[in-house]
């Protein structure tokens, strides 16, 4: 069985667009429906790899040009891929975006709680500090807080900024 995965993660995986793999299910791609009404539908990473080779084969033989040992070559590179990616997860080296989403978002209220708590720590401690300095504090964290907030996560350039990293290591 392979990796769970919803039709966003899918397309990522292997390289076809959503609306594809939307035109796929009606050719009878397997997914497993969402649970209730807004909740999308999850692909077996293993069932679709095997359903995309078997189309492709149909395809080529329906054509009359098919190369087998290309073919098998093809298929043995692919399975190598979805293994490696398998366990790469069980070692716990890939997560699901949208579990790192939640973590990320966890961290970032837990860090923006204790920023709020800052002025009146001051202030506490410094009692001789003046409303203007204490107001000052405030409006560098909410700009802090600000900045964090609208931050946008461009996994590319964080990839290529960790290829980087640990070629120089």
């Amino acid at each position: 069985m392979g990796q769970s995965v919803n039709k966003k993660t899918l397309s990522e995986v292997f390289g076809i667009s959503e609306p594809t793999f939307t035109k796929y299910q009606k050719q009878g791609l397997p997914f497993m429906r969402g649970r209730s009404k807004g909740n999308s539908n999850t692909y077996d990473t293993e069932d679709v790899f095997r359903w995309l080779i078997s189309k492709e084969l149909s395809v080529k033989q329906e054509a009359g040009s098919i190369d087998t040992d290309q073919e098998r070559g093809r298929l043995a590179r692919a399975q190598a891929d979805a293994k490696e990616l398998d366990n790469a997860e069980r070692r716990q080296e890939l997560a699901p975006v949208e579990l790192l989403e939640w973590v990320l978002s966890k961290a970032c209220s837990q860090i923006s709680a204790v920023l709020e708590t800052i002025p009146l720590n001051v202030k506490r401690r410094a009692p001789q500090l003046s409303a203007n300095g204490i107001e000052l504090i405030k409006k560098e964290i909410v700009r802090c807080q600000n900045i964090a907030a609208s931050a946008e996560i461009n996994l590319d350039e964080f990839a290529e900024e960790a290829e980087s990293d640990y070629s120089e290591a």
